[in-house]
């Protein structure tokens, strides 16, 4: 037996009204989310650029730490737990 797609149900003019209205809700319930999504990420944006340029007005700017390099990774550690 194959299925040829052309054998389903029959809805009512009440059903499809339904079906409309709920995939219209969800629809602006996804949108609603992705909306939220990118005034949240614009805001962390924002906050990181004024971050950056409290971070630069109080240090003089981007100077390196002295001792530590881009990608050095951790400092070592000694035998008694310690940082050295």
């Amino acid at each position: 037996m194959s299925f040829d797609g052309t054998d389903y149900p029959k809805m009512t003019e009440e059903q499809t009204k339904a079906r409309k209205k709920r995939n219209m809700v969800l629809a602006a319930g996804i949108v609603g989310f992705m909306l939220l999504i990118f005034a949240i990420t614009v805001v962390r944006i924002q906050e990181g650029v004024v971050r950056d340029q409290d971070w630069a007005a109080e240090t003089g700017g981007n100077q390196p730490v002295d001792g530590v390099q881009s990608g050095q990774g951790a400092p070592p550690v000694s035998s008694d737990g310690d940082a050295e």
